[in-house]
């Protein structure tokens, strides 16, 4: 007689387990989980310090918008001169390449206060201060050396102090007050403390044993830079309406921006 395939597969795993069962040594299987233990505890460590360095180190990125609305008598193209937009019959994406050109964002970068960048210098990160930084610079660029340069400022008192720089490969230490221009071969300047913040608030950070330092920025950089973090989108098309949007890691700022961008280009229109 012969036996059905089917039960000859099942006797066939039932032996497969028969002998696995007998010819697995409990104390081996232990030895071996025990040895990995230690690689995936590793593992779960090293993750998480990489993590916690990451949140703790990492600058957060900030969004502003607004919503503006385009109206069929702009003239943004005559007051920018930008004849390549001055035809077709889409006023909503002309309006959106002219926010988004280099032509409308360098006017709006030179009524800003992005052009100079103030910091403090931490041990792995540096904090931008932008409008909370306690002390404000006016300047007249004399010479390209500068742009980019950290020129870092100690004040022995609320209203004097010292700027040390490096350009052309010199080293600079120049006293400063706050009632008088400074005036070097790379620049002209004055620092007057910020009238925005406490009075309080601002002795106690001008005096503080802290490194602080700002930046003069070339205007086509900074320009350049805004023009990568703007985004401009149709919102309704029948109402003319655009949602401009600006990223910056600092909250102050993209909103400032966010806001001029938007002033400046219904001035236009």
């Amino acid at each position: 007689m012969i036996q059905p395939q089917g039960d000859n597969s099942i006797d066939k795993y039932r032996d497969r387990v028969s002998k696995f069962s007998s010819e697995l040594d409990l104390g081996l299987v232990l030895y071996i989980v025990k040895k990995s233990l230690w690689f995936v505890l590793a593992f779960f460590v090293v993750s998480l310090g990489i993590a916690a360095i990451y949140l703790r180190y990492s600058q957060p990125e900030y969004e502003s918008s607004t919503l503006i609305q385009i109206n069929d008598n702009n003239q943004a193209s005559k007051v920018l001169q930008m004849t390549k937009f001055d035809e077709g019959d889409n006023k909503i994406a002309t309006a959106m390449e002219q926010i988004h050109s280099k032509i409308f964002l360098k006017r709006v970068v030179e009524k800003s206060d992005v052009q100079i960048s103030y910091f403090n210098e931490g041990t792995f990160k540096n904090n931008e201060l932008y409008s909370s930084s306690p002390y404000l610079v006016k300047f007249n660029v004399k010479h390209n050396s500068i742009y980019g340069a950290k020129i870092y400022i100690n004040f022995n008192t609320v209203n004097s102090g010292t700027l040390n720089f490096i350009a052309e490969g010199k080293n600079f230490s120049i006293p400063f007050t706050t009632s008088n221009v400074v005036i070097t071969p790379y620049f002209e300047l004055s620092i007057a403390p910020n009238l925005l913040i406490d009075n309080k608030v601002v002795n106690d950070q001008l005096t503080e044993d802290n490194k602080s330092y700002f930046i003069i920025n070339n205007i086509d950089n900074v320009t350049a830079t805004l023009q990568s973090k703007i985004d401009i989108k149709l919102v309704n098309d029948a109402a003319g309406t655009i949602q401009i949007k600006v990223k910056d890691i600092n909250s102050d700022k993209s909103r400032d921006l966010v806001n001029l961008i938007s002033k400046e280009y219904l001035n236009l229109m």
